[in-house]
C-alpha cells in the first residue's frame, strides 16, 4: 500500500512538473525542443520501467514521421531523434545499480558488451570527439547494447514477450503508410526527400520512391517492416490455436508488400533465411509449411507487383531483383568491399569517428572505432546467432531468437544501429541470451557414480519396498 501511496504522488507531482514545463517551454523554445521534453516527461510518468521501454520501442517506427510533421523538413540538429535514446539511458541509470538475480552469472555475451563499449568509449576520448552526430552514432549503438548484461542480470526487466506484440501491430500501421507514401506521396514525405538529397531512393513523386515509410530512409523501414513480418511468422509457426495461426500468418504476408516497395533486397533475403530457419529447425506438422507458404507467396507478390508497376515506375522494376551482375551491381561491391577492412587491421587500428560510414555493421564499425571493436561486435554477432539457433532447436525465445537471426542476417548491408532500431536489436538480443543462459542455469546433471547420494535408483517392487521399511 505503502508503495502504491508513493508512485501516485510521484506521478502527480510529474503530471504538475509536466504542466509547468510545458507552459515555459512552449513560450520560450521552438517545437522540437518542447515536444521532446514532453515525450520524456510523459514517459517518465509512467513510473513503470517496462512501460517506459516498451513506450520506446512504439517510438522506433514512428519518431522520424514525428520529426517530419513538425519541421517540414530535414533538421540535422532535431532533438527529437534523441528522445528514444533518452529514455533507454534513463532505465539503465535508474537500474544499473539495482540488484542482480543471485542465480546469474557472468558469461562471454556480458564480457563482450562490456569490452565493446570499453574499446568505442576509448575511440571517442582518443579522438577528442565533441561533434553531435558521431557522438549520437556511438550512443546508438552503445546504448542498446548494454541492456544486454543488465537484462541477463534480471537488473533490467526483459519485456519481448510483450514487444513481440507490439511490434506486428506497429508493422502494420507503417506498412499501410508506406504503400499509401509510394501511390500517393504526401506533401511533409516530399519536403524530407528534397531537403535530405534522397536521390538513391528515386524522385519525390507518387510511383518514382522507394518507401521508407514512417522512418527517414528505406532502410530502417524494410528493418522494421520484416522484423515484424518474421516474429509474426514465428507466432504463426509455433501457436497451436489455428484461428491465431491464420491471423498471424495474413499478418505476416501482408506486410511483405510495403517490404517489396521499399526496394531492400537485404531485408527480404533476411526474411527468406528466417522462414528456412524456421521451417527445419521449429516447424513440426503442417507448421513447418507454414514458412515455405510465405516464401513462396513472396515471390508471387513480387512478380505481381512487378509486372503491375512495368513502365509505371522507374525505381522499381523487374531489373533490380531479377538482373544481377556482379561487375556493375553497387550494393554487391559495396559488401565486397568490406574485406578490405578485415585485411587492414593496422590502418584501422584505431578508428576515427568523422570518417565516411561503411555499408556493413562490421565494416562501419572497424572505420569508426577501430579493428578491436570491429572484432568485438564480429564475435558478439556470431555468438548471438549461434545462441539463437540453439534457442530455436529447444524451443525456447523462439520468436527473440528468430529476431536476432534476422537482425544478424540484415547487419551485412549497414549498420543496423544507426537508427532508433537499435532499441529493438538491444531488446531483441538480451531475450536471447538470457532464456539460453537461464536453461543453462536451471539444467540440473545427471550423477555418473553410483554412490552419489543425489542418483535416482529404479522404482522396487512393493515387496522390496515393505522389506526396506524400518
Amino acid at each position: 500500500m505503502g508503495k502504491s501511496v508513493t508512485r501516485t504522488v510521484v506521478a502527480l507531482c510529474a503530471l504538475i512538473a509536466l504542466g509547468a514545463v510545458a507552459g515555459v517551454a512552449a513560450s520560450r523554445l521552438d517545437v522540437q525542443i518542447t515536444l521532446s521534453v514532453l515525450i520524456v516527461l510523459s514517459a517518465l510518468c509512467m513510473y513503470n520501467v517496462r512501460r517506459v521501454l516498451i513506450f520506446a520501442v512504439v517510438l522506433v517506427p514512428l519518431i522520424s514521421l514525428v520529426r517530419r510533421l513538425v519541421s517540414g523538413g530535414r533538421v540535422d540538429s532535431d532533438p527529437l531523434v534523441l528522445v528514444p535514446l533518452i529514455l533507454v539511458m534513463s532505465v539503465l541509470l535508474v537500474r544499473f545499480f539495482h540488484e542482480h538475480e543471485k542465480q546469474t552469472r557472468a558469461n562471454w555475451v556480458n564480457r563482450l558488451v562490456i569490452a565493446f563499449a570499453v574499446a568505442v568509449a576509448f575511440t571517442l576520448v582518443l579522438r577528442t570527439v565533441t561533434a553531435i552526430a558521431p557522438l549520437y552514432a556511438a550512443g546508438a549503438i552503445v546504448v542498446p547494447l548494454i541492456l544486454i548484461p543488465l537484462v541477463v542480470d534480471g537488473r533490467v526487466p526483459d519485456v519481448w514477450l510483450t514487444a513481440d506484440r507490439v511490434i506486428p501491430v506497429l508493422g502494420i500501421l507503417v506498412g499501410l503508410y508506406g504503400v499509401y507514401q509510394f501511390f500517393f506521396l504526401p506533401e511533409w514525405d516530399k519536403s524530407w526527400m528534397i531537403a535530405s538529397d534522397l536521390n538513391s531512393i528515386g524522385a519525390p513523386n507518387p510511383l518514382e520512391v522507394r518507401v521508407f515509410g514512417a522512418s527517414e530512409s528505406p532502410g530502417p523501414y524494410a528493418l522494421f517492416v520484416g522484423l515484424a513480418s518474421v516474429v509474426a511468422l514465428a507466432k504463426a509457426t509455433i501457436t497451436p490455436k489455428l484461428v491465431a495461426r491464420v491471423l498471424w500468418f495474413a499478418c505476416a504476408a501482408s506486410l511483405t508488400v510495403p517490404l517489396i516497395l521499399s526496394g531492400v533486397r537485404t531485408a527480404l533475403l533476411a526474411v527468406a533465411i528466417c522462414a528456412v530457419v524456421l521451417a527445419l529447425i521449429r516447424g513440426k506438422g503442417f507448421g513447418r509449411f507454414l514458412p515455405i507458404i510465405l516464401v513462396v507467396l513472396v515471390a508471387l507478390v513480387l512478380v505481381r507487383i512487378l509486372n503491375a508497376l512495368d513502365g509505371s515506375s522507374s525505381i522499381l522494376s523487374a531489373d533490380r531483383y531479377t538482373e544481377f551482375d556482379s561487375d556493375t551491381d553497387g550494393s554487391f561491391q559495396a559488401r565486397l568491399g568490406i574485406l578490405q577492412y578485415f585485411f587492414s587491421p593496422l590502418k584501422y587500428l584505431v578508428g576515427n569517428p568523422s570518417e565516411n560510414r561503411a555499408d556493413s555493421l562490421v565494416g562501419d564499425t572497424i572505420v569508426q572505432y577501430g579493428y578491436i571493436a570491429g572484432i568485438l561486435i564480429t564475435v558478439l554477432c556470431l555468438l548471438i546467432l549461434l545462441i539463437s539457433l540453439r534457442n530455436m532447436g529447444a524451443r525456447r525465445a523462439e520468436t527473440a531468437s528468430l529476431s536476432s537471426i534476422f537482425i544478424v542476417v540484415s547487419s551485412v548491408s549497414g549498420n543496423v544501429f544507426l537508427s532508433t532500431f537499435g532499441i529493438v536489436i538491444g531488446l531483441a538480443f538480451a531475450a536471447t541470451a538470457k532464456a539460453y543462459f537461464a536453461s543453462r542455469q536451471t539444467r540440473t546433471p545427471i550423477p555418473a557414480n553410483e554412490d552419489h547420494p543425489d542418483k535416482r535408483q529404479p522404482d522396487r517392487s512393493g515387496k522390496y519396498r515393505k522389506l526396506s521399511v524400518n
